[in-house]
């Protein structure tokens, strides 16, 4: 066995608890050449790069499952922290505390003045979005991510959807809501007419002799 199968067999043997991770790795390994193999290993020598393994929360790992693996890697992801005071004075936790690294990012401006309130009701004739001093009112890919990280899947769709560029859709929401109170997505979905920015896209293409399936 070579030195490049038995690192190969080590790190797939290291990540098999993920079969995302196994195969995407699986995959990196195999499309390099020995040179390029050779460099990657050299870059995470030198911190220049890393090798990520990613676990998607649908393969629903138990706690203890991660932490057992984890350990087996040698990597103990319990610490006792250390805390310095502005007198220099030093407090170490007695209990062990997850370390993890995480990013975090507010979902909404807590400064009074940076928070935007959208004016009046200006859409972008080529998107069908909010623009100008409208913008504010735009539903954005981390509010999204937000919502679904809560479970609901709905809210998305109708945001992207019925209130994100499809007028016809946008308008039956509309009438629904002020005539019967309420209204969902089964019940506007016949009255839509596609996001304009669909519609704004498959005009470019004809413009430019391109057939496209829009």
């Amino acid at each position: 066995m070579t030195r490049r199968e038995e690192v190969t067999k080590y790190v797939l043997e290291s990540v098999k608890i993920s079969k995302t991770t196994y195969d995407i790795v699986s995959k990196f390994f195999n499309d390099m050449t020995d040179k390029e193999f050779h460099n990657f290993w050299l870059d995470v020598r030198d911190k220049k790069t890393n090798l990520s393994f990613i676990i998607p929360q649908e393969e629903k790992h138990d706690e203890s499952v991660l932490f057992k693996w984890l350990n087996k890697l040698g990597v103990n992801p319990f610490q006792k922290l250390t805390y310095v005071d502005k007198e220099g004075l030093e407090y170490t936790s007695p209990k062990p505390t997850l370390v993890i690294y995480g990013t975090v990012k507010r979902a909404a401006q807590t400064q009074d003045k940076k928070v935007s309130i959208p004016v009046g009701n200006k859409i972008n004739s080529l998107t069908g979005q909010p623009t100008g001093e409208s913008l504010s009112a735009k539903f954005t890919l981390p509010e999204a991510f937000i919502h679904l990280g809560y479970g609901s899947r709905y809210v998305p769709n109708e945001f992207v959807n019925a209130r994100g560029g499809d007028l016809g859709m946008a308008a039956a929401l509309d009438k629904l809501l002020y005539t019967q109170g309420s209204a969902s997505m089964e019940e506007l979905r016949p009255y839509s007419t596609k996001n304009v920015t669909t519609k704004s896209l498959k005009a470019y293409f004809l413009a430019s002799h391109l057939k496209s399936t829009l």
